[in-house]
């Protein structure tokens, strides 16, 4: 799972590729339950970036998204959720 993630993550900030620092907004939820401390050096480590976490609600990592104001969003298990995890997916790297 973390891999797919990172993979994920990997593929939202391919824009960005040049950067040395990546933006990225995580929901409350995830940060409070200690996955950012878990998951923030793996996803350094693997991007070789810094990592600067916004921390907000669901609705609003989505608008930050949205408009390019972060270079990935990290929203928890609603994609896990989907009925179709491959369509959800593809419905979120088509904000890109």
């Amino acid at each position: 799972m973390i891999r797919i993630l990172l993979i994920l993550i990997t593929v939202l900030f391919a824009t960005h590729s040049n950067a040395e620092m990546m933006r990225m907004a995580v929901t409350t939820s995830f940060n409070n339950s200690g996955l950012s401390e878990k998951l923030l050096p793996a996803i350094q480590s693997d991007l070789g970036l810094e990592v600067q976490l916004l921390i907000v609600g669901t609705g609003q990592a989505i608008r930050l998204g949205e408009a390019g104001d972060v270079d990935a969003i990290l929203v928890g298990e609603s994609l896990m959720r989907q009925d179709d995890i491959g369509a959800a997916v593809q419905n979120l790297l088509s904000l890109v």
